[in-house]
């Protein structure tokens, strides 16, 4: 006969295993929310969001997607996805940066950005990957799209006032042309 006493205590095991997985997972996207937040002096935050996309009917027995569209139920389907979001404004809907998929016993884990889907088989693994896609132009367009919208919301709360967050900006150098000042 199996030993069930021990079978049970080998699935305990793997239970605060998957945990400990799940915990991490979660540490590693709070440590970089905090850098995100430092780097944005406070303004954009990073988060995994549910998400929904509709799904276009496709051609059936010949009609175009207008005429399907017209006469079809819309489908749509939900998905994760990482989004950098702006911290206080519920204006600003946030930016998906990558869909992200997790195995309900914490790894592996997948980022898929512009149909590439990379698998995250550990804590370095994940690390990495991330790291990749916060320094991505992705990434960067959404972050400025955050400090922006900041922005805006600083001028039209005093008109006359400088932007709060601005990109740095190149120093001068001398035109070796131009007449020297004295």
């Amino acid at each position: 006969m199996p030993d069930f006493a021990k079978s049970f205590m080998n699935g305990v095991e793997a239970a605060k295993a998957v945990e400990r997985a799940r915990i991490e997972i979660q540490d590693i996207f709070s440590e970089m929310n905090k850098q995100l937040a430092v780097a944005t002096s406070g303004v954009a935050d990073i988060s995994i969001k549910n998400l929904e996309e509709v799904i276009e009917p496709k051609d059936i027995l010949g009609m175009t997607r207008l005429v399907a569209s017209a006469f079809l139920p819309k489908e749509t389907r939900r998905y994760k996805a990482i989004v950098v979001g702006h911290r206080t404004s519920t204006e600003f809907r946030g930016r998906e940066v990558a869909r992200w998929r997790q195995h309900p016993n914490g790894y592996p884990c997948w980022l898929i950005t512009d149909g590439q889907e990379v698998a995250c088989e550990d804590k370095a693994s994940l690390e990495h990957e991330l790291d990749l896609l916060a320094g991505s132009a992705r990434m960067g367009e959404a972050v400025l799209a955050v400090i922006e919208h900041k922005n805006r919301l600083d001028q039209s709360s005093k008109p006359n006032a400088a932007p709060a967050v601005l990109p740095p900006t190149p120093p001068e150098t001398p035109d070796p042309q131009a007449p020297e000042k004295t």
